[in-house]
């Protein structure tokens, strides 16, 4: 545990180091990251001129696969069947609706949802209801929740769920040669491209946080540190995720705190 915690710290410290250091043009994020604080007291910057990767090594290789792997599940890439009808069996994307007496209750609603046909995993109905209907279309599913229901409420209780089927999720490997604009990107070429500046950039950093040494934990800063970390990733994720950090971190079942 210490010894992550280090590495934590080393690794949150040393990007503020790195752009008062080294990004002349930049200093302004470290600042903003960190304010005034001292860093040095905290940390020794770790050589970070002259450094330079293998893009032939295997280690290059393994990189860029989780960098590509990380792009697919980070942005829920799939791929897909959108023509044809649902069979049992199939891994369905749906956006549903549960009402009761024509209102929504809790926790019969949901977007981009993924089922699998025959799994069990709802009512009894809801998922053989969806069998034959065909990819794109919206249908309503008259229902009764089981008379043992764990919620109170509904047990018994008869309900309409609007169901659509966005597509069939495909089994297998995602080609992102196939998937390149779904990240704004208007060639595989340049998706490569952009992977491979990212891969070989983490695996710099990497090297200089090998040759980093924490000195001590930044207690009386902590709370300046956290909460300028956290608004600096709240920009971050604004801009390229369009969510903010407290949508991340509850995702994650985690808290600022």
């Amino acid at each position: 545990m210490k010894k992550t915690l280090k590495t934590m710290i080393a690794a949150i410290l040393l990007v503020a180091l790195v752009l008062l250091c080294a990004c002349s043009g930049k200093a302004k994020y470290g600042t903003l990251i960190y304010g005034n604080t001292d860093l040095s007291k905290y940390v020794t910057l770790g050589n970070y001129k002259g450094l330079s990767v293998d893009t032939s090594s295997e280690n290059f290789k393994q990189a860029y696969e989780n960098a590509v792997n990380k792009d697919i599940s980070s942005n829920k890439i799939v791929e897909k069947r959108t023509e044809g009808k649902v069979a049992d069996g199939d891994t369905v994307n749906i956006d549903y609706e549960g009402k009761r007496d024509g209102v929504a209750f809790a926790g019969g609603t949901a977007k981009g949802y993924d089922l699998t046909i025959g799994s069990g995993r709802f009512i009894p109905g809801f998922e053989s209801g969806l069998i034959g209907v065909n990819i794109g279309d919206t249908v309503d599913l008259n229902l009764t929740f089981p008379e043992n229901y764990s919620t109170s409420e509904l047990a018994g209780a008869a309900v309409v769920f609007t169901v659509k089927v966005n597509y069939v999720k495909l089994p297998g490997e995602v080609k992102m040669e196939n998937h390149y604009a779904d990240l704004g990107f208007s060639s595989f070429e340049e998706y490569e491209k952009d992977v491979k500046k990212r891969t070989a950039s983490n695996l710099l950093f990497e090297q200089v946080l090998a040759n980093t040494e924490v000195k001590e934990y930044p207690a009386e800063d902590k709370e300046t540190l956290i909460n300028a970390a956290y608004e600096y990733y709240d920009i971050l994720y604004k801009k390229n995720n369009n969510t903010d950090f407290a949508t991340i971190l509850s995702r994650n079942n985690m808290t600022k705190e």
